[in-house]
C-alpha cells in the first residue's frame, strides 16, 4: 500500500469530528426588577413583621384599624414598603404572566392586590400618630408660654430695666425730651454694653459693679427668674408651624375617609368616627394652646413697650420668627451679663491680689526700718559705754 492509498483509506473509514454544542449556564440568580438596595432594606423592615404573619394578615389589620396589633413604628416602616408609581408599571410588566421568587418583590406585590394601600396605611398611621404629635406640640408651646410668663414676673429685670432708665434721665439731664423719659424700647438693651464711660468703661460694666458691691443679688435673681429663656430658644416657631399644619392636614385626611365609601370602612365606621372625634379634641387643645401663648405675647410685648398686634386668627400662630428675634435678644442680653460680671470679678481678684501684695510690701518694709531702727540704737549705745 503506498502513502497515497493510506491517505484514501483515512478519508474513507476514519469518524467524523461532530461538534458538540456548549450548553450555556443558566443563572441562579433570582429575577430583581427593583434595585438591590432597595430590596435589601425592605426585606430588613418585613423581618420586624414575623409576628404579623402574612402580607394579607397585615393588611386584614390596617383594614379593621386595629390600632393595638401594629405598633407605630413597624405602620411607619410598612409605609416606606408600598412601591413607587414606577415601580408598579414594573412590577406589572415583569409578573404578568410568572410570581416574584425574592421575598422583598413578593411582598409588593401582595400590596399591588388592594386599591389605595397607601391612603389606608396613612389614614392607620395618622389615627396612631395624632393624639402623639398634638402633646409633642402642647408640650413645646408650654416651654415658650413659661419662658413669657417668667419674663413678665421678673421682678430683676423689672428693677435692672428701671436702674437703665434712671441713668438714662441722669445723663440726659437738661434735654427737654431724652431727659424725662417714662420709658424706652428692650431692644436697647444691647448697646450697653456699646455705650461707654469717661473712664473707658461700659454702662452695663458700672451697673453690675454697683449692684455687686451694694450686694443687691440682682445679678444672681436675674439668672434664677430668666434660667428658662435659653430653653425658649431652643423651641424654634417654624417647628411649632410646621406640625400644626401637618395636624390639620392629617384632621383634613380622616374627615374625608369617613365620608368616602369606597374605602373598605364601612364595618368599622364606627371606630374611625370615635377616632376622629378624639382627633378634633387634640387638635382643640393645640389651639387652646396656642391662643393662650398668643395672648401672652401680645400682653409682654405692651408691658415691654414693643409693637405689639393683637392675633385675631388662632390658626396664625403667633410663634413667628420675629418673636424668636425678641427671646434671642433677651438671650443675648443675658450672655452679654455673664461675662461682663465675669469681667468685673476678675478685676476686684486682681486688685485684691495686688492690695494685699502691697499691704505685705509695706509691712515687711516697716520691718525692715524697725530693725534698722533697733540696730542702730544698739550701736549707740554701745558707744556711750565706750
Amino acid at each position: 500500500i503506498t502513502e497515497e492509498d493510506t491517505e484514501e483509506i483515512e478519508k474513507l473509514f476514519s469518524k467524523k469530528k461532530v461538534a458538540v454544542p456548549i450548553k450555556k449556564k443558566v443563572s441562579d440568580k433570582p429575577i430583581r426588577v427593583i434595585t438591590q438596595t432597595r430590596a435589601q432594606n425592605i426585606e430588613i423592615i418585613l423581618a420586624s413583621f414575623k409576628n404579623l404573619g402574612t402580607v394579607d394578615k397585615i393588611i386584614e389589620y390596617i383594614l379593621e384599624l386595629s390600632l393595638s396589633k401594629i405598633s407605630h413604628a413597624q405602620i411607619d416602616f410598612l409605609l416606606k414598603c408600598v412601591p413607587t408609581t414606577d415601580e408598579i408599571l414594573l412590577l406589572r410588566q415583569a409578573y404578568a404572566t410568572t410570581s416574584p421568587t425574592t421575598m422583598s418583590e413578593k411582598f409588593m406585590v401582595g400590596l399591588l392586590n388592594y386599591p389605595k394601600i397607601t391612603h389606608k396605611i396613612k389614614t392607620f398611621l395618622y389615627l396612631l400618630e395624632f393624639k402623639e404629635l398634638s402633646e409633642s406640640i402642647i408640650s413645646r408651646l408650654q416651654i415658650k408660654l413659661n419662658v413669657v410668663k417668667s419674663i413678665k414676673t421678673s421682678q430683676s429685670l423689672k428693677l435692672f430695666l428701671k436702674t437703665v432708665l434712671n441713668m438714662g434721665n441722669t445723663l440726659n439731664r437738661g434735654h427737654r425730651v431724652r431727659g424725662n423719659a417714662s420709658a424706652f424700647s428692650i431692644e436697647l438693651l444691647p448697646k450697653l454694653k456699646e455705650t461707654k464711660t469717661n473712664q473707658n468703661t461700659t454702662l452695663l460694666h458700672f451697673i453690675l459693679k454697683k449692684s455687686i458691691e451694694k450686694q443687691t443679688g440682682l445679678i444672681k435673681n436675674l439668672f434664677q427668674e430668666l434660667s428658662c429663656v435659653a430653653e425658649g430658644l431652643q423651641v424654634k416657631a417654624s417647628w411649632i408651624g410646621g406640625q400644626y399644619n401637618k395636624l390639620a392636614d392629617m384632621l383634613t385626611h380622616l374627615e374625608n375617609d369617613l365620608q368616602d365609601d369606597t374605602l373598605p370602612y364601612q364595618s368599622n365606621k364606627e371606630v374611625l368616627q370615635n377616632k376622629l372625634d378624639e382627633s378634633v379634641t387634640h387638635i382643640n387643645m393645640v389651639r387652646q394652646h396656642l391662643h393662650e401663648y398668643n395672648e401672652a405675647m401680645y400682653d409682654l410685648k405692651l408691658y415691654l413697650g414693643l409693637p405689639a398686634t393683637p392675633y385675631d386668627d388662632v390658626d396664625g400662630l403667633a410663634v413667628q420668627d420675629k418673636d424668636e428675634g425678641f427671646f434671642e435678644l433677651l438671650h443675648q442680653f443675658l450672655g452679654d451679663v455673664e461675662q461682663t460680671t465675669k469681667n468685673i470679678q476678675f478685676e476686684q481678684h486682681a486688685a485684691s491680689t495686688k492690695s494685699v501684695s502691697l499691704r505685705k510690701s509695706i509691712l515687711n518694709r516697716g520691718k525692715a526700718l524697725n530693725d534698722s531702727y533697733h540696730e542702730e540704737s544698739s550701736l549707740s549705745s554701745i558707744d556711750e559705754d565706750d
